[in-house]
């Protein structure tokens, strides 16, 4: 059976900020991983994440680093099989029973409830995410709509009143997050 992989670099237009991001099929399921370049208020800023998840694209494992050059700081957050979050291995308050991640720092975690979701063209659904903030990693939840606009377009709304039209290709890669990511290159 062939896997499939695919990378893409995304350069931010709001910020000096790129990345290397790659989703992979992987034996079990899925697997995310990025790593980000950015400057946060000045400071230069380094976040590498893998995120695993399983065949229904239902986040179970995420791994994730920052480094600001002062300071260096590792999480790995999981969710057990009862839907309770664990950060390093003690448990994340008020994010029970979320099944995606979002990482604030990235695109790539819309490509889950894209995927998950399996959405028809004019259908929409809600989804609360388990929200990891950067740089602070500070974790809550994150209530979520996805609306299917388009054959490769998604309506993305949020309870911060935030809201985009996200482009996709045929894997629900973003490629376009407008006010936020494009691809600049991808294989």
């Amino acid at each position: 059976m062939t896997r499939m992989q695919r990378s893409v670099v995304w350069r931010r237009q709001d910020r000096a900020t790129m990345e290397f991001f790659t989703l992979s099929q992987v034996t079990d399921g899925w697997r995310l991983s990025g790593t980000v370049v950015a400057v946060d208020a000045g400071r230069p800023l380094l976040i590498s994440y893998a995120v695993a998840c399983d065949a229904d694209w239902r986040t179970q494992l995420v791994d994730l680093s920052v480094n600001d050059g002062d300071d260096y700081r590792w999480m790995s957050l999981r969710s057990t099989e009862s839907g309770v979050w664990l950060a390093n291995e003690l448990p994340v308050p008020g994010v029970d029973g979320c099944v995606d991640i979002d990482l604030g720092v990235t695109p790539a975690t819309n490509t889950l409830p894209i995927r998950r979701l399996n959405l028809a063209v004019g259908e929409g659904a809600d989804a609360i995410a388990t929200w990891v903030v950067f740089p602070s990693l500070e974790i809550r939840p994150l209530s979520q709509r996805y609306t299917r606009i388009g054959e490769h377009r998604y309506r993305y709304e949020s309870n911060t009143g935030f809201s985009t039209e996200l482009d996709v290709d045929e894997h629900c890669i973003v490629m376009s997050y407008p006010g936020g990511w494009n691809v600049i290159a991808g294989i």
